[in-house]
């Protein structure tokens, strides 16, 4: 916390925006993340973040084709509970991992319930379903969404520009030789 305060004290984190979002946020929860991490796992961390980008985008490829491979096998199983993407009333996101195995198939402990009374009521609904675990056969028709995540990922690893057109970041060069 010392840290944090001191980068507060020093630099002008609060005025820093990228594209009308104050950056520092999502900065300092970065930073005392790793603060966190180097101080109670000191070995495993600097080795962590010691790995090249070259490697990390070879273990996220091989990654992301294991991945691949478990949702075609998971699309092609359960077939008939692919869901295209369509207009709905209601729009449901999974967060992908509540999920119990009742009697035949996997149910969304979350969304499932509310499904049961949208059909009920003749509501349409359509769900999406993320996560590299895919749960079939599926209680409730849904979207794998994952592939298309991983695709997004990928696309912004690989041709991100680091442009942004509203850019004020006084002295962030010094906070980075600093930290």
């Amino acid at each position: 916390m010392d840290l944090l305060n001191e980068v507060e004290g020093r630099f002008p984190v609060s005025e820093w925006v990228i594209n009308g979002i104050h950056i520092w946020p999502l900065v300092r929860l970065e930073l005392a993340t790793d603060l966190t991490n180097a101080s109670m796992y000191p070995t495993l961390y600097h080795s962590v973040k010691s790995v090249s980008k070259a490697r990390r985008l070879a273990t996220l490829s091989s990654r992301e084709t294991r991945s691949l491979l478990r949702f075609c096998c998971a699309y092609l199983r359960d077939l008939s509970k692919n869901a295209k993407p369509r207009r709905a009333e209601v729009v449901f996101l999974s967060d992908g991992i509540s999920f119990s195995y009742l009697i035949d198939s996997w149910y969304e402990k979350f969304c499932d319930p509310f499904v049961s009374r949208l059909r009920q009521h003749g509501i349409s609904f359509f769900l999406m379903t993320p996560s590299h675990e895919y749960f079939v056969p599926r209680r409730t028709p849904s979207m794998f969404i994952q592939p298309s995540l991983d695709m997004i990922r990928a696309k912004s690893l690989l041709f991100s520009k680091r442009t942004f057109k509203d850019e004020k970041l006084d002295h962030i060069q010094d906070f980075i030789d600093f930290s």
